[in-house]
């Protein structure tokens, strides 16, 4: 897909239909990654660990785990129904992969997670499957028991999304409405872009 057509169409779904995206498809961008993505010295100091979302008591604890606004219950709660999607990845911080070199610093592997959360979700878009990120986790030690590693920092959603405008919260059993429109929320940039948000940011 041509770039600027790439980075306007990549949008951060809420829902996703039940197709299931070919796992060939999400482990060649994985590839893809690791050869293209850059890492400071090469330490890759994460695990990225993909896990099929298909148990329906697993995704009630996913959105357990994810609960989004500490101040509101269960029953208020927007939640982040994009843990429902069919495929989830793990990105999780880990100690230095490179002996040869030293990073301890938690800021440099935030920064590199942030990359590699671009890449991943940018070539999964290239092939024509969406993504979303969560990172309200309430419990990093239990997700990653789920996802079978240590601990899990960030998710990313995969799957083709869609715009649904409410989900049922496995939590409750009700109907909610999703927490944000996603083409409010892409059209909002621009918006932003007028009210001089733009030339506040970007400095030349």
């Amino acid at each position: 897909m041509e770039y600027r057509k790439l980075i306007a169409s990549r949008k951060n779904y809420f829902s996703f239909t039940e197709k299931v995206v070919d796992k060939q498809i999400i482990l060649d961008v994985f590839e893809e990654v690791y050869y293209h993505a850059p890492s400071q010295n090469l330490l890759f100091p994460y695990e990225v660990t993909l896990y099929r979302n298909n148990n329906d008591g697993i995704k009630k604890e996913l959105l357990d785990i994810t609960h989004r606004n500490s101040n509101l219950s269960i029953e208020d709660d927007p939640g982040n129904p994009q843990v429902l999607a069919p495929w989830l990845i793990g990105l999780t911080h880990i100690d230095k992969h490179n002996t040869n070199s030293n990073s301890n610093d938690r800021k440099q592997r935030d920064l590199e997670i942030g990359i590699l959360l671009t890449y991943i979700s940018l070539g999964l878009k290239d092939r024509g499957v969406d993504t979303s990120f969560c990172k309200c986790i309430r419990d990093n030690a239990r997700l990653g028991e789920i996802f079978g590693t240590n601990t899990v920092d960030v998710i990313i959603a995969v799957g083709y999304g869609n715009n649904k405008k409410h989900w049922i919260d496995l939590r409750t059993g009700k109907e909610k409405s999703m927490p944000y429109d996603i083409n409010i929320v892409h059209k909002s940039r621009f918006n932003k872009k007028n009210q001089g948000l733009f030339k506040e940011v970007f400095k030349v």
